[in-house]
């Protein structure tokens, strides 16, 4: 009886700190590719790396609040394209769609985050 009442006081306290965790956590959409740095053409010995690409509103949430450089036109890779580079994070503000992404990397063998997918 001890570890019901015990498992059920566990299960009780995760609950609650889900949910007051509700503010700040929510569902992430978006992709994953695993190939090589650098992401164009690599060569068979580049360390392997993945490719984290976030939409949606986690995206929005990321441009919203992180600091950086903030880069409009030229230097992005289309036209109506705000981005925002915080070290090798990037997020984009598509302005024609209102639509968000951010993209990151992973070296895989230094567990080190380096440059996203870019364009």
């Amino acid at each position: 009886m001890t570890r019901v009442l015990l498992g059920v006081c566990f299960l009780f306290s995760v609950a609650s700190i889900a949910n007051a965790a509700g503010d700040w956590w929510g569902h992430l959409e978006g992709d994953i590719g695993v190939g090589q740095t650098p992401l164009v053409d690599p060569a068979p010995t580049d360390p392997p790396a993945a490719y984290f690409v976030i939409k949606g509103d986690a995206a929005k949430l990321m441009y919203e609040r992180m600091g950086g450089e903030v880069v409009a036109g030229q230097d992005s890779c289309e036209e109506g394209v705000v981005t925002k580079f915080s070290g090798d994070l990037q997020c984009a503000l598509h302005l024609n769609d209102q639509t968000y992404v951010c993209d990151i990397g992973v070296d895989l063998l230094k567990g080190k985050s380096i440059v996203g997918r870019g364009c």
